[in-house]
């Protein structure tokens, strides 16, 4: 039997052989066999080094294609940037990479080239096609991103053999047809209502985002003009609104009408939906006036069912110049005689759909509370969302309207006691479309991209179709819809960018 002392004894005897070996055979092997490991071990150092440049490359490739990407929101402003400017300015500046292991050690990652895409091929091994590629910055939604070539000197033939230099295929291969990175556009059914409005401001001297601008000097002005927005039927005109086509809510008409009611359409705690473009639901949606005007606990027509049910809670202050009615349910069937006294007050002339921002308060602050406007509120660049939110935050809203046609009223919802939700119920969130230049009317279907999401705030019920608001702001993508005075950050958002890389 053999034991572990007798083998360790084998095994050094026969080395000691192979030392007192004299033929030089060993020696033969090792000369053969010595370039083979070199050259491999080179080899192997060479591919990890190339292997590495590749991932240096390909990482930096798809940050500036997703940097890119993230501007891609459809947008062409004539009085700022355009989304393509934007997305290459992104490129250029937001985003640093550098690469390792190419002849330049650690150098800056450069772009070859930057292309614009308004669609994808059908599948990832077709090639990018004339007919996917764009220079319109109200259709890009993929960037495609090439980065410059980087020089890949290897160690094994230069070793070996001399000094043999060869440029590394790692950037044609890391950029193969460049990386494809796109952004999807969210909007969340709740603080977004399911409707288009057509861009007030198309065709005019001051443009949209002229006037949501703080740093214009007609802002002041421009965000107290009171708006009438209208139904569209034939051509529609700025000004006008139609419905969004939205299938995750349901196919019928009384889905949508809904949708106009409910705090949240989608079920479960996300309520976004992914749009990158929009469509126009179209036909009548009947009971809509009814829908928006739980908004004012205000409860009629299929809504009548409503008025206890939170799902359907309206807003924190619902001050509208409507009597409360007589009986133990006369808050929930007051009148309704807008404008008065009591209610906040039209313009006093409007050009088309825009009024001139011409009206006062001072009546409206008498009926309603007694006594002056407050110094706060009392400038010439007062909205009436300015009143609206004093109201709110300084508790005047469950005061009682202590005279005019709707004395007794409150601001503080009456019938429907529910808690209201984070985001403000009288401010619509909408999206905004150039409804002229794509010539948009009741049969429309594809309205393409909105040009931006905008807050409407409801400045008294709806009746015959007709919206009278203020345009309040522009809501950007991510941002939180916490109302004034509150910055918890609990709100959700209206619109989201999703970004994500393609191949």
């Amino acid at each position: 039997m053999f034991s572990f002392g007798s083998i360790t004894r084998e095994f050094i005897g026969r080395l000691a052989a192979v030392r007192r070996e004299r033929d030089g055979a060993v020696l033969i092997y090792v000369a053969g066999l010595l370039p083979i490991l070199i050259g491999g071990g080179l080899m192997s150092v060479d591919a990890a080094r190339l292997y590495s440049l590749h991932s240096f490359l390909q990482a930096g490739a798809d940050a500036l294609a997703l940097a890119g990407a993230t501007e891609l929101d459809g947008q062409s402003q004539p009085n700022s940037d355009d989304s393509i400017t934007r997305a290459n300015r992104a490129i250029a500046n937001i985003v640093s990479n550098h690469s390792r292991f190419g002849d330049n050690g650690y150098a800056a990652i450069s772009v070859a080239s930057t292309t614009f895409l308004k669609s994808l091929p059908a599948t990832d091994g077709t090639a990018v096609a004339a007919a996917n590629i764009t220079t319109d910055p109200t259709l890009a939604r993929y960037a495609q991103v090439k980065v410059a070539a980087t020089n890949f000197t290897t160690i094994f033939p230069q070793t070996l053999l001399g000094a043999v230099t060869s440029t590394s295929t790692t950037a044609a291969l890391a950029t193969a047809g460049g990386p494809l990175a796109g952004a999807g556009r969210q909007i969340c059914l709740g603080p977004v209502v399911p409707m288009f409005i057509c861009n007030p401001y198309e065709g005019n001297a001051t443009s949209l985002f002229q006037a949501t601008n703080p740093g214009d000097a007609n802002y002041a002005t421009n965000r107290r003009r009171q708006i009438l927005l209208q139904t569209g039927s034939g051509s529609f005109a700025p000004g006008n609104y139609g419905w969004l086509d939205t299938p995750e809510l349901g196919n019928g008409a009384t889905a949508l009408r809904d949708a106009l009611a409910l705090v949240q359409p989608i079920s479960g705690s996300d309520c976004r939906i992914s749009r990158t473009t929009i469509s126009q639901k179209t036909g009548n949606i009947a009971n809509a006036d009814d829908a928006m005007n739980t908004r004012f606990d205000l409860w009629s027509g299929p809504f009548n069912s409503k008025k206890n049910d939170s799902t359907y809670a309206p807003a924190a202050n619902v001050r509208k110049g409507a009597k409360p009615g007589n009986g133990a349910n006369g808050a929930c069937s007051p009148s309704t005689a807008a404008p008065n006294a009591n209610s906040l007050p039209r313009d006093s002339a409007f050009t088309g759909r825009v009024g001139n921002g011409s009206y006062s308060l001072s009546a409206y602050w008498t009926a309603n509370y007694g006594g002056s406007l407050p110094a706060a509120i009392s400038g010439p660049n007062t909205s009436r969302y300015d009143v609206y939110l004093y109201e709110k935050l300084n508790n005047k809203a469950a005061l009682a309207a202590i005279g005019g046609p709707a004395i007794g009223e409150k601001g503080t919802p009456q019938c429907n006691t529910a808690a209201t939700p984070s985001y403000d119920r009288r401010l619509l969130y909408v999206a905004i479309v150039n409804c002229t230049n794509l010539a948009i009317n009741g049969n429309s279907s594809a309205l393409g991209t909105p040009v931006a999401y905008g807050k409407f705030f409801l400045t008294e019920p709806v009746s015959g179709g007709n919206y009278y608001a203020e345009l309040v702001g522009l809501t950007g993508t991510g941002t939180s819809l916490d109302p004034p005075g509150d910055s918890t950050g609990t709100s959700p958002v209206a619109v989201s960018e999703s970004v994500q890389l393609y191949r």
